[in-house]
């Protein structure tokens, strides 16, 4: 078998296998996750630098209990972060009901949630959106906040 077959089968049986792998569930369980802020911050203390930097805490215990409450054992090469619901960067809290594993792969994915938070704390520090509703937008359906506000072509995960 020459060398472009050989590529040709491995990229096939690559493709197969990926295709055969479950895509996770990306939407937190609103059962598990209803999501929680940390006391009650002001938009004056989430726009303070290192903010988040300063809150952000949660054990490896912690992360091991998510992934057991989602019933989410990662299959070898599959990537998740656990994730704040309500992020840091705009008051969320660091307990269970607040965090959920979310992927790194598939159709919507960490690096566009993060895309949102990020845009969602640029518009409360500038004082364009109150810290409350920023929190409500992303507590109730975070898809829909993204599609809201870069519409159904948002770019991908990097920003783009």
């Amino acid at each position: 078998m020459t060398i472009k077959w050989m590529t040709m089968l491995a990229a096939f049986v690559t493709l197969h296998v990926l295709q055969a792998l479950p895509i996770r569930a990306v939407r937190p369980d609103a059962r598990l996750t209803p999501g929680m802020v940390a006391g009650t911050p002001s938009a004056a203390d989430v726009c303070r630098p290192g903010f988040a930097r300063q809150a952000r805490s949660v054990p490896e215990s912690e992360k091991r209990k998510v992934f057991a409450e989602y019933g989410v054992t990662p299959e070898p090469g599959e990537r998740f972060e656990i994730d704040h619901l309500v992020p840091l960067e705009l008051g969320g809290a660091n307990g269970l009901r607040n965090l959920w594993p979310q992927p790194f792969a598939g159709t919507w994915t960490a690096g566009q949630k993060d895309r949102l938070e990020n845009a969602l704390h640029r518009d409360v520090c500038r004082g364009g959106e109150p810290l409350g509703q920023a929190q409500e937008e992303i507590r109730q359906d975070w898809i829909a906040a993204y599609l809201s506000r870069f519409g159904p072509k948002g770019g991908a995960a990097d920003g783009g």
